[in-house]
């Protein structure tokens, strides 16, 4: 009689549980102005002013107005990307995951590989979003009448940044562990 083989789930569950982190990823810069913000501008260790300018990821990754509306902010281009990354590598885990179910098991691990690039870029890129969102933003902070050096005046990652920013790069270790796995 010939025995029947097994095929481990182990790589489903790890795919799986990388779709959940890149999930996370994409998620995570929504919502960070209802818990904590995404990044916020700081001063020698000062708020900018006195006032909180703080920023919700979505404000990073693509512009928005100040405070009191008469000057708008450019978004991150890498932030922006990062994004749009992990919105890819996200729905590409997901893919994967359902071809590893229909037992397309190259496809998924390919796929799973795919996704699993897509999210560490854009883990990485989450880290750099807030600094490039001050370099570009440095100029029209000045010319509103900010009374503090160009020097002093830096981006400070919050707690959306850091989060986001391991979540994608869990995600896509993840996604590498997912092809990887027999």
């Amino acid at each position: 009689m010939a025995k029947k083989s097994k095929k481990s789930t182990l790589s489903l569950f790890i795919i799986m549980a990388a779709l959940v982190f890149g999930v996370l990823t994409v998620i995570l810069p929504m919502v960070t102005n209802f818990a904590s913000s995404f990044f916020s501008y700081t001063v020698a260790g000062k708020l900018l002013e006195g006032t909180i300018a703080t920023y919700k990821g979505t404000d990073v990754f693509f512009g928005t107005k100040t405070d009191s509306g008469d000057q708008l902010l450019i978004g991150s281009t890498l932030g922006l990307i990062g994004f749009i990354l992990s919105i890819a590598g996200s729905l590409s885990l997901l893919l994967g995951a359902v071809l590893a179910c229909l037992k397309k098991g190259k496809l998924a691990k390919l796929l799973s590989l795919i996704g699993g690039l897509c999210l560490l870029v854009a883990g990485i890129f989450m880290f750099v979003a807030p600094n490039n969102f001050v370099s570009s933003n440095l100029d029209e902070i000045l010319a509103s009448g900010s009374k503090y050096a160009k020097e002093a005046i830096s981006g400070k990652m919050e707690a959306g940044a850091i989060l986001g920013g391991i979540f994608g790069i869990v995600g896509g270790l993840g996604g590498f562990a997912g092809a990887i796995v027999k």
